[in-house]
């Protein structure tokens, strides 16, 4: 993580008015088409200069001169932006309404759903002396999609990233951005921005928020993670607006995971633990207003101010419906590894009914009213582990609380088994829904000959004298 002078300044008015409050508070911070079309522009920096963008073959190759193009040109729907890094120069990239930028292509695509996002990873740089993209008084119809935000940088001002406006980012990594002050990836003073299945990464400021920050705007995040944010305060900060957090994981940072000096705060099938800063410690969650907690897990930091939880595991004993205070137990938490482990008392303990609805088509479906399909890693939400016993409620399968939902993972070799077994990966020859290898690890299955082929298996080709053992053992 990179260190910067912050400044003194700010930080000191920052840590007056949140320490003022929290001590007081104690008695004593739209649709857009996904083909290719005449509303579309193309980039890519591998180009010959001179084109105007219209096809992949005479596509511009700069990012800006796409921008400067559909400022000018309110057709323009779409730019999809080849692999490569792009960097703004003194003047951020701006969004505008009912224009969608796709990073994430390999050049030649005809679909959106052709592009490769880590394959062909699109960066949007600023190489760690200028702010990245501007959002201006954007709304949700200014979407950003399928990039990798880094190395933004501010000495003097906020947003290294991102300033202003309420634009959604889908399918974007924000990583390594400094702000002197505040929103070390995000800052607007008002603004409704949505992050959709996103990553922040590394980021930091000197007073606020590390990665979202606004003064009096609002916050939804569903489907992200964060890890290794820093500021003084929180990962994500404001003052007076609300922060909706849902199937999300804020581990591991130097700052507080949310912070609200008065809005109220949501969190819903998350996972936010192991998060402490440098002045107000260990919290995962700190207001002088109200917090919601529903299907959550909160470990390894405390909450501050006022709270209403229902079916979830927190540090402390709390009153609501289906909560718990005992070790989530997750497999490895100082490896960075927050999927819960096969003893974990948070599988099938959530509530069903508590399951937000599919708001922003994490599946892609197309299907917006049914409930939340995928976990933060974009697996099944609802899984039933038949080992378990349901503590929780709803229709079976029942869900897990906290963020990632646990699937079985036999033979540890970090793919869930049902996956494993589809893809071939391992091999179920005797169709039980478990790797084979499992089978015989266990003592389920035996195996006399070493050959990781269960005996039942073999005995239809290798049992001449039907005594039910692979011939090979007999001789």
């Amino acid at each position: 993580m990179r260190t910067h002078a912050r400044t003194q300044a700010s930080l000191t008015a920052r840590l007056s008015a949140l320490v003022m409050v929290f001590l007081f508070s104690l008695g004593l911070c739209a649709s857009h088409s996904h083909a290719q079309g005449a509303d579309t522009r193309f980039v890519n920096i591998n180009a010959p200069a001179g084109g105007n963008g219209t096809t992949w073959a005479t596509a511009f190759n700069n990012l800006s001169s796409a921008i400067a193009a559909a400022s000018s040109n309110q057709s323009i729907r779409q730019i999809w932006v080849a692999r490569g890094s792009y960097f703004p120069g003194s003047t951020r990239f701006a969004l505008r309404n009912n224009l969608a930028l796709y990073g994430g292509f390999a050049g030649g695509e005809t679909q959106v759903a052709q592009r490769d996002i880590a394959l062909n990873e699109t960066i949007l740089t600023g190489q760690g002396t200028n702010g990245i993209i501007n959002g201006g008084s954007t709304n949700e119809t200014a979407l950003v999609d399928g990039f990798t935000i880094r190395d933004g940088f501010v000495a003097q001002g906020n947003g290294a990233a991102v300033l202003n406006g309420s634009s959604t980012f889908r399918n974007c990594r924000f990583i390594d951005n400094f702000s002197a002050n505040s929103g070390g990836a995000w800052y607007g003073q008002t603004g409704t921005p949505r992050f959709i299945a996103c990553e922040f990464i590394g980021n930091e400021c000197g007073a606020g928020g590390a990665a979202i920050e606004s003064v009096a705007g609002s916050f939804t995040v569903v489907g992200c993670r964060f890890v290794d944010n820093t500021a003084p305060f929180g990962v994500i900060y404001t003052d007076t607006g609300s922060v909706t957090v849902i199937n999300s994981l804020i581990t591991d940072n130097g700052a507080v995971g949310i912070v609200a000096n008065s809005g109220p705060i949501i969190v819903r099938s998350s996972t936010l633990a192991a998060n402490a800063s440098e002045i107000l410690g260990a919290l995962a969650i700190g207001t002088s207003g109200t917090s919601t907690i529903e299907n959550s897990i909160i470990w390894q930091n405390g909450i501050f101010g006022n709270f209403t939880a229902t079916y979830s595991c927190l540090p402390s004993p709390a009153p609501g419906a289906g909560n718990i205070s005992m070790d989530p137990r997750f497999v490895n938490a100082d490896a960075g590894n927050w999927r819960l482990a096969p003893d974990s008392p948070a599988i099938d303990a959530g509530s069903v009914d508590l399951l937000p609805p599919d708001s922003f088509d994490l599946d892609r479906d197309g299907d917006t009213a049914e409930l939340l399909p995928v976990d933060q890693q974009g697996n099944a939400r609802r899984f039933d582990e038949p080992t378990v016993p349901d503590t929780g409620v709803g229709p079976a399968p029942v869900v897990d609380m906290g963020a990632i939902e646990y699937f079985s993972d036999c033979n540890g070799n970090g793919i869930f088994d049902a996956n494993d077994i589809s893809s071939g990966t391992s091999a179920d020859l005797d169709a039980n829904g478990i790797p084979d290898a499992c089978d015989i690890a266990s003592g389920t299955a035996a195996d006399c000959n070493g050959n990781s082929i269960p005996d039942g298996c073999e005995l239809a080709t290798s049992d001449c004298n039907a005594n039910g053992v692979p011939d090979d053992c007999d001789l």
